[in-house]
């Protein structure tokens, strides 16, 4: 994991967020595998997959989110920035748990 990667949690709408920064070096990179560093990051830190991301719009329409991943456009949230969190009110499949083991 590169060492300038941002993270904290900020508390919004009641739910526990984790803020992502991509890396400088790792920008350059598909959306997809950004996303995916950032899950396996979340789960490897608080023990679960999340299952909501907001990332900026123009972000959103680059990427194919995992299944069991929602994923919204936030004019909010800055460029190379990913929020997540676990949504209980959202219900994550298998399939985004076993696609952690994919990108390193």
């Amino acid at each position: 994991m590169a060492s300038s990667i941002i993270q904290s949690m900020v508390k919004k709408n009641e739910l526990d967020w984790m803020l992502w920064q991509v890396d400088k070096s790792q920008r350059q990179d598909p959306p997809a595998e950004n996303l995916i560093r950032a899950i396996q990051h979340y789960s490897q830190k608080y023990g679960q997959v999340p299952n909501r991301c907001e990332a900026p719009p123009d972000w959103v329409s680059a990427v194919k989110p995992p299944g069991g991943m929602q994923v919204e456009g936030s004019k909010k949230v800055r460029k190379h920035h990913l929020m997540l969190t676990l949504d209980p009110e959202l219900h994550a499949s298998d399939g985004l748990g076993k696609m952690l083991g994919r990108i390193k």
